[in-house]
């Protein structure tokens, strides 16, 4: 199995890929912000279309068809705060499957003493 780290915040995580498929591979690369992983993922990826060669239609399919544990890819790396592939893939996102913005204050140099601060939050990553 192949693993892959990030940090969001204080948390850290650890993505293992569920199986070797291009689209866990694209799953992963989306997670863990590796926009150009992405992409090489997404020419990988087979599809059967005379426009297939294009890497907007090809983005397109992936961003309204793959779901990463259950979240279209876009919005689950919006989930672990992947920014740069969110936002990249959230340009070829239909509307009903975006997200809806939602705007929060989080106090990032407050920091609470705890015992789990070196916990790693291990996540088994699958497509669908």
């Amino acid at each position: 199995m192949l693993r892959y780290s990030s940090s969001a915040f204080a948390e850290r995580y650890e993505f293992i890929a569920g199986d070797a498929s291009v689209e866990t591979q694209i799953c992963i690369a989306a997670v863990t912000d590796e926009k150009l992983a992405l992409r090489k993922s997404v020419k990988r990826l087979p599809i059967a279309s005379s426009m297939s060669r294009t890497e907007h239609f090809r983005m397109k399919i992936v961003a309204n068809s793959l779901k990463c544990n259950g979240d279209y890819v876009a919005n689950f790396a919006s989930k672990y705060d992947a920014s740069d592939t969110y936002q990249y893939l959230n340009r070829y996102s239909h509307s009903s499957k975006r997200l809806t913005p939602i705007t929060s204050i989080r106090d990032i140099t407050a920091r609470v003493e705890n015992e789990d601060d070196d916990k790693v939050i291990q996540i088994l990553v699958a497509s669908r």
